[in-house]
């Protein structure tokens, strides 16, 4: 039997100065659907190797970041979804800290110059890059900005861009859950409507919404994205 080390301590205080939570905290505090800022998985030992890790940033100094490029797996499924002239509408994630804020409707032009989360950062930069390649004002495009990523608030976002859909509208997305309840709310009055999400979930191919994958190439350190139609 492996013989177990005296286990290490993470001091409040050090954690409070770098945001860090610890494990219980964090997940209480995702079963309540409130943000985490940092969390401590586990720490077995003084000696542990193991290092420690970010998972889609933000990068930290001596901590390894691992992520994908969102930017460009989301530019794509945007172009992909626009190449038939389509007029997109946006559900984004929360813009900041503060997820029991009242739910935002406006347009491209309303959304603050910068995010405090590098993932929705990078995807709401790709999807305005191929609206504005596809010849689209990214200015006048309806935005619906969420508390939660939910069925339910993808739902009630998509109830609040109905109104302003054009034919043939482009719902995007920022989760297959998003785009999932947008789709059960828009679907008996806009049944020409296309979805676009991410994750590939089983339910969202299963409903036909456009999203983004990840697969593990060949390389052992890199990662790629595909395009799923469902």
């Amino acid at each position: 039997m492996r013989r177990r080390g005296p286990r290490a301590e993470v001091r409040p205080d050090a954690a409070a100065r770098h945001g860090v939570q610890r494990a219980s905290d964090v997940r209480l505090r995702r079963s309540a659907g409130g943000p985490v800022p940092g969390g401590v998985a586990e720490v077995c030992v003084e000696e542990d190797p193991r290092p420690a890790v970010v998972q889609g940033g933000p990068a930290r100094e001596g901590i390894t970041c691992v992520t994908q490029d969102d930017h460009e797996a989301v530019r794509a499924v945007a172009a992909h979804g626009l190449r038939d002239g389509r007029t997109p509408v946006v559900i984004v994630f929360p813009l900041d800290l503060d997820r029991d804020r009242e739910p935002l409707s406006g347009t491209g032009a309303d959304l603050p110059p910068h995010m405090p989360f590098p993932i929705n950062a990078a995807r709401l930069d790709g999807y305005r890059a191929a609206i504005e390649a596809a010849g689209l004002s990214w200015a006048d495009v309806p935005v619906a900005v969420v508390a939660r990523n939910s069925r339910q608030d993808g739902a009630e976002a998509a109830r609040r861009l109905a109104a302003r859909l054009a034919p043939r509208p482009l719902v995007i997305a920022m989760s297959d859950e998003l785009a999932l309840g947008a789709r059960q709310a828009l679907h008996d009055a806009h049944p020409d409507a296309a979805y676009l999400g991410w994750d590939a979930s089983q339910d969202g191919r299963g409903a036909g919404i456009l999203c983004s994958r990840q697969r593990a190439s060949s390389a052992p350190r890199s990662r790629s994205r595909d395009i799923s139609t469902g």
